[in-house]
């Protein structure tokens, strides 16, 4: 009868927990393969910011022919594109169209 006056105490065993988070060297080693494929896919894309430019700038000279097309409808004459002197442009750069 003894158990009735004394509480005996059971140690549990901490139950296991898994960590949580990564570590310093997994951290690392995700951003070593990070690093990587961005200097593998680096030259891909500066030549893809290229075609863009290009590509904007067809774009702009169609747009700008179309506009004249449809003045010289509307005008019932003709429109000559010319192009326009800048004042910010040096005079190396001023027989460039991208300049004015």
């Amino acid at each position: 009868m003894l158990h009735r006056f004394f509480r005996i105490q059971v140690q549990r065993r901490e139950e296991y927990k898994p960590q949580r988070g990564f570590t310093a060297i997994e951290l690392m080693v995700v951003v070593a393969i990070l690093a990587i494929l961005t200097a593998l896919a680096l030259p891909s894309f500066t030549d893809m910011v290229k075609r863009y430019r290009v590509k904007r700038a067809v774009e702009d000279i169609a747009a700008t022919l179309q506009l004249a097309k449809v003045e010289s409808i509307k005008r019932g004459g003709g429109v000559t594109l010319r192009k326009a002197s800048s004042a910010g442009c040096s005079t190396s750069m001023s027989q460039e169209w991208s300049c004015g």
